[in-house]
């Protein structure tokens, strides 16, 4: 998402850690919290914000976690959201 490539790694079915992996932010690692929804993109009120990526969308994308399964969404942003699968 935006000029940050992200690893997902599960520690189990409801934590997720995101690490990036390529991009100005390498090696920064987020785990996202037993939360219903996350946010990202560039505003500060996301729990993931890069305020300084202009590849990303002021509210870019949301992860979210159901019966253990995490979902990506992408809500509308301008570049997208893409999954690579590998």
């Amino acid at each position: 998402m935006g000029s940050n490539q992200f690893e997902v790694n599960m520690s189990d079915r409801h934590l997720m850690a995101l690490k990036i992996v390529e991009g100005p932010n390498t090696d920064f690692c987020f785990v996202l919290p037993k939360k219903d929804k996350i946010t990202i993109g560039r505003k500060p009120h996301n729990e993931i914000n890069f305020p300084d990526d202009h590849h990303l969308s002021n509210i870019h994308a949301t992860f979210f976690n159901v019966n253990g399964t995490w979902y990506v969404e992408d809500l509308g942003s301008t570049n997208g959201t893409w999954i690579r699968l590998s």
